[in-house]
């Protein structure tokens, strides 16, 4: 497992990408003393302010932890919303989820962790949020993303959604990729935040 790893990600590179300081915006705009620009920039201030980051994340991994990093470029905040019903099987329940989120995050500011049952779409509505961030891995995951996207625009017009193409060494990583290589007892570590390890090793005794 350890050289099949080696084609997903350079094991000399950083485990997973680190939080920049300056990633976190306010979301209110200075007027300044452009008069042309200084509305449209408290308009855009006011959209971008939150968005929502929603999946399984059954686990979460280095590559959701990268999307997540990159979409605070582009919101003031973030809500990672864990599926508590999400249609597939989870080795991990809800509460499980949201912790190990939580911890991967400790050291990152500007990011809620919650779950949410039900249609996304009316989540989104309750919260008052009208961005999606979705991660794309592949083309397979971007036709599939594009039709959630149109039937969740159309049970709620105020939501759009954005999505962020994965980093190139990220690109293979998945949920799913992770679980196979620890229920064989492999080393996973290379494929999560550090403070994710604990919580897989716990639920497959063999892994590493």
């Amino acid at each position: 497992t350890r050289a099949g790893s080696a084609r997903f990600l350079d094991r000399r590179a950083a485990p997973y990408p680190r939080p920049a300081e300056s990633t976190i915006h306010s979301g209110t705009s200075s007027q300044g003393t452009d008069k042309n620009g200084g509305r449209e920039r408290q308009i855009m201030g006011d959209i971008m302010d939150m968005a929502i980051y929603p999946g399984s994340f059954d686990p979460f991994t280095i590559g959701h932890y990268d999307v997540l990093l990159r979409a605070q470029k582009l919101f003031g905040k973030i809500l990672v919303a864990v599926a508590a019903d999400a249609a597939k099987r989870t080795v991990f329940a809800a509460p499980e989820r949201v912790t190990m989120i939580r911890e991967a995050l400790r050291t990152v500011s500007g990011i809620e962790v919650v779950s949410f049952e039900g249609l996304l779409a009316a989540f989104m509505r309750t919260r008052g949020i009208r961005i999606a961030i979705r991660g794309i891995r592949t083309a397979a995951d971007l036709a599939y993303e594009m039709e959630m996207a149109s039937a969740n625009r159309m049970l709620n017009t105020d939501m759009d959604t954005v999505f962020i193409g994965s980093e190139g060494r990220f690109a293979q990583i998945s949920s799913t990729l992770v679980r196979e290589i620890a229920s064989h007892g492999g080393d996973i570590s290379p494929f999560v935040p550090p403070a994710v390890v604990p919580f897989i090793a716990a639920k497959f005794p063999r892994s590493r």
